[in-house]
């Protein structure tokens, strides 16, 4: 059911932009998974100092009955704060932090999955599993028709829309600009305006995470007081600064690896990591959060929706998976056997790769439109129609990592990665 959508003036908010928050106040919004397993709620509150780590920020309620996640007798559902970022909306020392849900004993909700694979990223933590993600989407209207399509009918088949440029085959461009630039532009925490960067903090494509570094790109839960000293060679960040946050050069804190159009009009994929356990989950959560945020400011919808239009092309969200031992001399023996035991588990992996435990991908994983069939699985070097991908480079180096390409737009990162780790780390 969707809302009538109501044309807002919204030049009226920009009297409002320059007005002053005092100095001792942050807003901050916590965002979680509601009970459909896919959609995202928010809520914000005020607070007078700036969190330097998760564990600074109280745990907080709402409403769970209206999410699909309490009865309305006992509708109080907690959510705890787990990962801390800059806030590209209000930018300053606003935050967003991605949160996950508790029922009223503690308990996790059924769909928080995230403290389960806290746990199974943490155990595989010697193997240095390594995850990136690939999440298409398409841009719709708010009555779900696809953007640049013509009224009533259908564009042209698939072809020459994919990593295009021209009016006549992109739709939305602007929007994934600012998108691609909301993680780009600001730094993490609000006044970061003195900043000396003498060398680049940048992650390689599965290369080994220099933990010094990457812990200032991310939230973390570990003790370590979050971008608060000179952490890494040459970096010094000095904190409740006032200034042209334009100037930082650190990121927001999602590692969001690139962007580029679809196979079909109105069609995008943007793609997050490679990062170690856990922490690409939490980037495609939160980037899942502000691409919708965007939507909503240019007035159309970003949807998960695996199979938007029958008989088109659909929306997945392909994994990327390594393991030390993958990444190493020879790794492609490790793969191989990764991908043994992957086909042995085909139907367990199926009902943890979409929103509605495989339902979803019954209508995208049909052997059409360029993807495998749901009841069959396939591997294959550089070949994109089948279950699992090993990419030409790595047939060549001998070493790398996988693509699986079965999880739907609106998996759980969490369920992918703690099946992957079950799976190819521990075996079941």
């Amino acid at each position: 059911m969707n809302s009538v959508p109501i044309a807002l003036n919204k030049a009226a908010m920009r009297k409002y932009e320059d007005l002053e928050v005092p100095c001792d106040d942050i807003l901050a919004a916590y965002v979680w998974v509601d009970g459909t397993g896919i959609n995202l709620r928010s809520k914000d509150r005020t607070f007078d100092f700036v969190p330097k780590t998760n564990k600074d920020l109280p745990i907080w309620y709402f409403d769970g009955s209206n999410t699909a996640q309490a009865s309305s007798d006992n509708s109080d559902t907690f959510i705890f704060p787990e990962v801390i970022y800059h806030d590209p909306f209000r930018r300053g020392s606003h935050i967003l932090v991605l949160a996950d849900t508790y029922q009223h004993n503690y308990q996790p909700t059924t769909t928080n999955y995230r403290k389960g694979c806290v746990v199974l990223t943490e155990k595989a933590d010697v193997e240095e599993p390594w995850f990136g993600f690939n999440q298409e989407f398409f841009l719709t209207t708010t009555d779900s028709r696809p953007l640049g399509w013509p009224p009533g009918g259908f564009p042209a088949p698939p072809g020459p829309y994919y990593c295009a440029i021209g009016a006549n085959k992109i739709v939305a461009r602007d929007l994934m600009e600012a998108f691609y630039r909301n993680y780009h532009n600001h730094g993490i925490i609000c006044g970061l305006s003195t900043l000396a960067l003498a060398e680049d903090v940048k992650i390689n494509e599965w290369d080994e995470p220099d933990t010094k570094k990457s812990s200032i790109l991310h939230g973390t839960n570990s003790d370590k007081t979050w971008c608060s000293t000179v952490i890494g060679k040459g970096i010094g960040i000095t904190l409740q600064q006032t200034g042209d946050t334009s100037r930082c050069c650190l990121y927001a804190g999602i590692h969001l690896n690139g962007i580029n159009p679809g196979t079909t009009p109105s069609q995008w994929n943007f793609q997050v990591g490679p990062s170690p356990g856990i922490r690409a989950a939490d980037d495609l959560w939160m980037a899942r959060y502000i691409l919708a945020r965007l939507a909503e400011e240019y007035g159309t919808v970003a949807t998960f929706e695996p199979q938007p239009i029958e008989d088109w092309p659909g929306n997945g969200t392909f994994v990327y998976f390594s393991s030390k031992d993958m990444r190493e001399e020879d790794g492609i023996l490790v793969i191989e056997r990764a991908i043994d035991k992957l086909a042995r588990r085909h139907g367990a992996h199926i009902n943890e790769y979409d929103a509605n435990n495989g339902a979803d991908n019954a209508r995208r994983l049909t052997g059409k439109n360029g993807m495998p069939n749901m009841r069959d699985f396939t591997a294959g070097v550089a070949n994109r129609s089948c279950s699992v991908r090993i990419p030409r480079q790595v047939s060549e180096d001998k070493r790398g990592y996988l693509e699986d390409r079965r999880p739907a737009a609106n998996a759980d990162p969490y369920r992918v990665i703690s099946i992957l780790l079950r799976t190819c780390i521990f075996d079941e």
